[in-house]
């Protein structure tokens, strides 16, 4: 899918009371992608970057209800060397990356409409649009806003994480970490087979071939290491 972002102005609050009185300037969603994630780069949003993550907002507008909600989204921090699992600054980084569903979009609005919510209009906002590549008509929106009185948490919950387990859990699938390697060993689908709660994993394969090259006080050779799931073992550091 493409995505695109950008952002429009604060309008005076008489201009967006009349414009959404016409119901033909705001543009219905079209698009069907119920499992598709959106992923972006935050370095798309420069008015927000160093801001706390905390007054940030994702909402979507639904004409069919007349209201504004907020939509599940998250940021991902990435650290300077690509890593996820870098140090967590609460400010958005550049390099950290937005990512919400494309089944939680909504509608576009004029660029004067706005939630009722004061401290967002101090701000500029983001208007993120989703478009299907295979579909070019399917198109859908969400607006990206700061507010530090916006109360946007969204009851929909996808993804649960059970520690004691080591297992990542949703409505659609399970998925399970052998405790030794931390390998995925579990996948269960329970919406798509005839028993909910048969793991259809079977076995996870890699090889990887090291060829080292030793050098000794009198001369050096090589050794080959080949390494599969037959004969990983597990490293315990005793310190």
């Amino acid at each position: 899918m493409k995505v695109t972002a950008k952002w429009t102005l604060t309008l005076a609050a008489v201009f967006f009371s009349i414009t959404l009185a016409n119901a033909q300037l705001v543009t219905v969603s079209t698009l069907h992608r119920p499992y598709d994630p959106v992923v972006i780069k935050a370095s798309d949003f420069p008015e927000f970057i160093n801001q706390p993550i905390s007054s940030l907002h994702v909402w979507a507008y639904r004409d069919s209800t007349g209201r504004w909600e907020p939509i599940p989204f998250q940021v991902d921090p990435i650290n300077e060397n690509g890593s996820y699992f870098g140090f967590k600054t609460g400010l958005l980084s550049a390099r950290d990356e937005l990512l919400l569903m494309a089944k939680d979009l909504g509608d576009r609005v004029p660029n004067g409409y706005w939630p009722a919510d004061d401290s967002s209009k101090i701000f500029q906002r983001y208007e993120i649009f989703v478009q299907d590549t295979l579909h070019l008509s399917q198109q859908g929106w969400a607006y990206f806003f700061q507010s530090a009185s916006l109360d946007s948490v969204s009851p929909v919950n996808y993804v649960d994480y059970d520690s004691a387990n080591d297992e990542i859990r949703s409505d659609a699938y399970q998925l399970g970490f052998n405790e030794n390697f931390g390998l995925p060993d579990k996948i269960i689908i329970p919406q798509a087979i005839e028993h909910p709660d048969t793991n259809i994993f079977e076995r996870f394969k890699f090889r990887f071939k090291i060829i080292a090259k030793i050098k000794q006080w009198w001369g050096s050779y090589s050794k080959e290491v080949i390494i599969s799931e037959e004969n990983l073992q597990r490293v315990q550091n005793d310190a």
